[in-house]
């Protein structure tokens, strides 16, 4: 069979694709997103990229799809035999309740270590009590899954399920960071130096730490975890139905608060990154993220950490994002972090 080439990538995607490789080599991957486009036509290449990265058997040395391996071959093909996608159909072009249970079956589906994909194109078109369905099934994710929504109107979707899921802007090309306390974070990264030593060392963490703790606050006083609480309280004598609603209130708030933390600790990733590209020369107005350096003056070369500095905490970075992967400790993990960074070695 002969190989068929992956489209092409526009260019300006470029700094998108960057972060999204970053998101995978890391292990990083949300197992929802939501990609918005402008128009009739999603961008099928960009979308093709993201299912490739995901299943891709031979990852290159920069993190990219090869391409050319069987399950690379199958997405373009739309031969992968664990991809499950909806589209509209019906008469008024609507996405219905049946469609969405087909896809929740699919995914308890036994595969061979393989990961399922879900593509629903037009995600704006399911109905109310498609979209209630759907997500149930965000709030209790299958392993080793990916769902995929496409839409040009975002607005329709309803706000649980686009808090539970990363937004991708298809529109231009980058990943917006927007959680409480970005620019805090930001500030406290920069006071991080090789050398500064214990006592930054454990301000930094405990800065970090105040702003998780204050971000699970936030996740835990939305609407849809109070929602939750009422539930909840009508069903105190039930034992049996208690039990059951008590389980998907913990689900609901791990999940809310594991998304935002996951944006927390990708922007720390994105800083120490751009700090390495800022070292090897490149000016700050290329950067994908300029945000995450406003700490930064216009002199970038005169602000930028030596470049064995800046591989050095990029590594250390690297490290921590991987730990947390694991069922460890956050505070510990990120006093270890801290640590490090302002080691004098």
């Amino acid at each position: 069979m002969s190989i068929i080439q992956s489209d092409p990538i526009p260019r300006k995607y470029k700094k998108l694709t960057y972060y999204m490789r970053n998101a995978r080599i890391n292990n990083r991957v949300s197992h929802s997103w939501i990609f918005t486009y402008a128009g009739k036509e999603y961008p099928k290449s960009f979308v093709n990229f993201w299912l490739q990265l995901n299943v891709c058997q031979n990852l290159t040395n920069t993190g990219d799809r090869c391409g050319n391996c069987d399950n690379c071959q199958n997405i373009i093909r739309r031969k992968y035999p664990y991809l499950f996608e909806i589209k509209p159909a019906s008469k008024l072009r609507q996405i219905v309740i049946d469609e969405i249970r087909e896809l929740e079956h699919f995914l308890y589906l036994k595969t061979n270590n393989e990961k399922k994909l879900g593509l629903i194109h037009h995600a704006d078109r399911m109905t109310i009590q498609a979209q209630n369905a759907f997500l149930k099934t965000l709030e209790e994710p299958t392993p080793d899954t990916l769902l995929i929504l496409l839409t040009s109107n975002v607005n329709a979707l309803l706000p649980t399920i686009k808090s539970r899921c990363h937004v991708i802007s298809l529109f231009g090309d980058r990943y917006v960071y927007d959680f409480y306390g970005k620019d805090k974070l930001c500030e406290v990264l920069a006071t991080m130096t090789k050398g500064s030593g214990a006592k930054t060392a454990a301000s930094a963490s405990y800065s970090i730490t105040r702003i998780l703790e204050e971000l699970q606050k936030s996740v835990n006083n939305n609407d849809e975890v109070k929602d939750k609480e009422i539930e909840l309280d009508k069903y105190r004598e039930s034992k049996e139905i208690e039990k059951r609603l008590v389980n998907q209130f913990e689900a609901i708030k791990m999940a809310n608060y594991v998304k935002v933390r996951d944006d927390l600790i990708s922007a720390v990733y994105s800083w120490y990154a751009q700090q390495y590209i800022i070292a090897s020369g490149i000016s700050k107005m290329k950067l994908a993220n300029p945000e995450l350096c406003n700490d930064l003056s216009d002199d970038d070369k005169q602000n930028a950490p030596h470049i064995h500095f800046a591989m050095r905490n990029l590594y250390l970075v690297e490290k921590f994002v991987k730990t947390l992967n694991y069922n460890v400790d956050e505070k510990l993990a990120i006093q270890d972090f801290c640590q490090e960074i302002c080691k004098k070695n």
